[in-house]
C-alpha cells in the first residue's frame, strides 16, 4: 500500500484530478457527505507517505478543502481533516503553509468543541504548528490562550495541552492574556475540605 501512495504522489496532476470534481461545487455545505469524507480519506492516506508531504500541502487547493471540511464535514470527516493537517505538519515548510492558509482558527475551534474523536489529532496538530513563531503569534490572535486555559481548568488533556502554553508563553500578547485569565492564580485545599485562596483569580489549576 505504501509503495502506492508514493506512485500517486509521483505525479504532479493526480492530486489536482482526484480533487476537481470536489472542487468545482461552490460551497461546501452542498458536497454530498460521503465523497467528501472519502476525497479528504484519501488525502489523509496520501500524506502518511512522507514523500507526499511536501506535494499534498503545496497543492493549492488541498489546504482550502481540509479546512472547509474542518468547518462544515461530518465529525468522521473533521476527524480525518484534521489527522491529515496533524500529519501534513511534520514539515516545517508545511507548517507554514497551513498556519499562513488561516489554519489554526478552526482548529482551535474544534478543540474548544471537544469532540472525543478529535482531540489527540486535533491538541497534536495545534502543538506542531505552534513550534513556528511566527504561528505562536497566529493561535493567540485566533484565540487559543482562552481555549487552553479553559480546558485545562476542566482536566481535559492538562498533560498534552500544558506544553502548549507553554510554547505560547513565548509570546508577550499570550503572557498579557493569560495574566487577565487568572491562569497564575490557583486554589489550595486541605485535606479537611477548607479551601484557601492564592493568586488574583479563581482558576481551579
Amino acid at each position: 500500500m505504501s509503495s502506492f501512495h508514493a506512485l500517486f504522489g509521483e505525479s504532479l496532476d493526480s492530486i489536482p484530478q482526484l480533487l476537481t470534481r470536489l472542487c468545482q461545487t461552490k460551497s461546501q455545505t452542498k458536497i454530498h457527505p460521503d465523497l467528501q469524507e472519502d476525497l479528504i480519506t484519501t488525502l489523509l492516506n496520501l500524506s502518511i507517505n512522507d514523500s507526499n508531504k511536501k506535494l499534498v500541502a503545496e497543492t493549492p487547493m488541498v489546504i482550502p478543502l481540509l479546512l472547509d471540511a474542518l468547518r462544515f464535514g461530518t465529525i468522521e470527516t473533521r476527524t480525518n481533516a484534521v489527522a491529515t493537517l496533524f500529519t501534513l505538519s511534520a514539515l516545517d515548510s508545511n507548517k507554514s503553509v497551513i498556519g499562513k492558509s488561516g489554519g489554526l482558527k478552526p482548529l482551535i475551534d474544534l478543540l474548544e468543541e471537544g469532540h472525543p474523536l478529535a482531540m489527540i489529532d486535533v491538541v497534536s496538530a495545534i502543538f506542531n504548528l505552534c513550534i513556528q513563531h511566527e504561528n505562536k503569534a497566529r493561535a493567540v490572535r485566533d484565540g487559543a490562550v482562552r481555549v487552553l486555559l479553559n480546558k485545562i481548568k476542566n482536566r481535559v488533556h492538562v498533560s498534552e495541552l500544558l506544553p502548549i502554553l507553554a510554547m505560547l508563553s513565548s509570546n508577550q500578547k499570550a503572557v498579557e492574556e493569560m495574566g487577565d485569565l487568572g491562569a497564575v492564580s490557583y486554589w489550595t485545599e486541605k485535606e479537611d475540605g477548607e479551601e484557601y485562596r492564592g493568586g488574583g483569580g479563581s482558576c481551579r489549576l
